[in-house]
């Protein structure tokens, strides 16, 4: 086996690879090159542009963004309780707009483990909606040093969760 030296065998595997790649981009090069020639010249048409959403547009039931967030804003998201941060320490829940969905739906909470903060169709298993009600054993009522939320936002709430929780 005199005349056989690996090392040549593993640098003519090394220098092939390189080859493949450029036969890859020649052959996208050619594609390309025939859609743009046959008249695809406007390769956007294929290309569906979504319109932006409008908060809550087109949701017959309660909505996160539109219903969910502004009684958490009002009620939750103030300063010393769960607002940036600095968000109420130990619970490290922040409330505010643009981070309250992402830090309560199928999220554990830190103060009550096992439970999640909001279980999607279960309010009756879901942390903050059980904090909503007076009377719950255990669980002190939320907001704390507020009045309770009115009746109608804690209904709006179970409806939002009993919906599944969605982002919308």
């Amino acid at each position: 086996m005199r005349g056989r030296n690996p090392m040549n065998e593993r640098t003519t595997r090394r220098r092939a690879a390189p080859r493949r790649d450029a036969l890859t981009w020649r052959a996208a090069a050619s594609l390309l090159l025939c859609l743009v020639t046959s008249g695809c010249t406007d390769l956007g048409q294929f290309i569906e542009e979504t319109p932006p959403t409008v908060c809550g547009e087109g949701v017959t039931g309660a909505s996160f963004c539109r219903d969910i967030q502004p009684i958490l804003t009002a009620n939750c998201a103030k300063s010393g309780c769960h607002l940036g941060t600095a968000a109420l320490g130990a619970a490290d829940l922040d409330l505010e707009a643009g981070h309250a969905y992402a830090n309560i739906v199928g999220v554990r909470s830190v103060s009550a483990r096992p439970i999640k903060r909001v279980v999607p169709a279960y309010p009756d298993s879901s942390l903050l909606y059980l904090k909503l009600l007076p009377g719950t054993p255990y669980i002190p009522r939320m907001p704390q040093s507020l009045p309770p939320l009115l009746q109608a936002d804690i209904n709006l709430i179970r409806q939002w969760i009993t919906a599944g929780a969605l982002n919308n």
